[in-house]
């Protein structure tokens, strides 16, 4: 059987071929813009939606460094060299820490990377309170490198979103006792900066405090502990474990107080040492 085709039939075939194959076309991309969209918004929901699941972990170590300490094998990086005043007199944020209550730690609990616009709102504090010695400017190539490895290794445990991580551990950052700039370069009794930094001021609230020294002596870090939510929210300062406690490493009755090497002394930066005995 032979089918006779007009001119105009053919047309019409091929038109309707035409619109078929557009529909696909159309489909296809809709499809293709649909899966690029809804990917974007998992990527964004990493950031900023905040995580429902319980954390598993029981509390924050709040840890704070002394910088002119820190200083003493970094001399070369900037913010050794050219230290801000504050730094002279108080110790600043190394990092709020997952901690469970026999002294271990959870870490690097996802491959979630920093992105660095998350925490611009909090630049100028972060780089009062929370410094990278190491680069002290935006444009400095390893500017965002401290912050990136401490969301990396301990704020991937938390539960939380990005900026709330790093605006709870702004917000439990513990103000330095006088009693520290009152012996910048010389030495305290230990039992005074224990009670210094105490919750309330009482002696019994005293050993609430992990006290960090390098070489047994030398004041290198303060440590507290703070409470946690099951959504990882951090609540306030609480009791710290005894097994946390046990991490005290400062032996002795002294802890010699380091300080920065002013820059006209010929050495540009890092610590100078009242005594090495």
């Amino acid at each position: 059987m032979v089918l006779n085709l007009s001119n105009e039939d053919v047309v019409v075939q091929h038109d309707l071929h035409a619109k078929s194959s557009f529909r696909c076309t159309c489909t296809f991309w809709i499809i293709k813009l649909l899966t690029l969209a809804l990917a974007t918004l998992y990527v964004l929901n990493l950031a900023m939606v905040p995580k429902t699941s319980s954390v598993d972990f029981d509390l924050y170590i709040m840890s704070m460094s002394y910088q002119p300490e820190f200083c003493h094998k970094h001399e070369d990086y900037p913010g050794c060299r050219k230290p801000e005043p504050f730094w002279k007199s108080h110790l600043t944020i190394h990092g709020m820490w997952p901690e469970y209550k026999d002294g271990t730690w959870p870490s690097f609990c996802t491959t979630e990377v920093l992105d660095n616009a998350t925490i611009a709102p909090l630049l100028s504090r972060m780089e009062h309170y929370w410094p990278n010695v190491q680069a002290l400017t935006p444009t400095a190539h390893h500017f965002f490198d401290f912050w990136k490895h401490e969301w990396s290794k301990h704020g991937t445990c938390s539960g939380l979103t990005q900026l709330q991580y790093f605006e709870a551990a702004l917000a439990h950052f513990v103000n330095t006792p006088s009693i520290l700039a009152d012996n910048y370069g010389g030495t305290v009794n230990k039992t005074d900066l224990l009670e210094a930094y105490s919750n309330n001021g009482d002696e019994a609230d005293a050993g609430n405090v992990i006290l960090a020294c390098q070489a047994k002596h030398w004041l290198s870090n303060v440590r507290i502990c703070v409470g946690v939510m099951p959504n990882g929210k951090a609540t306030k300062r609480e009791p710290c474990p005894s097994m946390v406690i046990s991490n005290n490493s400062c032996v002795g009755e002294v802890i010699r107080i380091a300080k920065f090497v002013p820059s006209f002394e010929n050495t540009g930066g890092g610590r100078v040492r009242s005594s090495e005995n």
